[in-house]
């Protein structure tokens, strides 16, 4: 398994990063590569708790996810389904985490331009 940690620090609240981290619907507005996002299924809490099943549409076939673990304000995780240029039977699992470090919040680079932050 290979694994990776990317850190990026914001002075925006936890629940904020946490909130634009999981706003699945709103992915393609804050992330260049993405052309559209959108939710197949909603999850619980809805809109983006476990459950929903986003749709990531950059080039080629659209990446589907599924998220398998909410814990706002503090980390999700989620599972792809389809879209990986690699073989059906590896599992892609990914988490990110939010957490207090001193008086900034730890966040994935993924909504890093986001201005909520």
């Amino acid at each position: 398994m290979i694994e990776f940690t990317l850190t990026r620090t914001s002075t925006a609240s936890i629940e904020t990063v946490f909130d634009a981290m999981t706003d699945h619907r709103g992915i393609a507005d804050q992330t260049w590569a993405c052309r559209r996002s959108t939710l197949d299924r909603e999850g619980t809490p809805a809109p983006n708790g476990v459950g929903a099943i986003r749709r990531l549409v950059a080039i080629g076939p659209p990446f589907v996810e599924e998220i398998i673990a909410y814990e706002r304000p503090t980390r999700y995780a989620y599972k792809m389904l389809s879209g990986a240029p690699t073989p059906r039977s590896r599992r892609h699992d990914r988490a990110a985490r939010s957490r207090h470090r001193d008086r900034d919040q730890l966040a994935d680079p993924v909504h890093a331009e986001d201005p909520r932050f």
